[in-house]
């Protein structure tokens, strides 16, 4: 579990109303997307071994 705190302004001015997309990928370059927030369960997670969601 990951905890983030943010403090997201635009042009100096704090905005309370923004949408944050996390993705992950089995390699830090050309790797396959395994999780995006968006669309929580990605079909490439069966493929990592011992994998288990929820």
């Amino acid at each position: 579990m990951l905890g983030l705190t943010l403090d997201v302004k635009e042009s100096g001015i704090d905005v309370d109303n923004v949408s944050i997309t996390v993705e992950i990928y089995d390699a830090a370059t050309g790797g396959n997307l395994i999780y995006n927030s968006q669309n929580i369960c990605i079909k490439n997670m069966a493929k990592i071994k011992g994998f288990k969601y929820g």
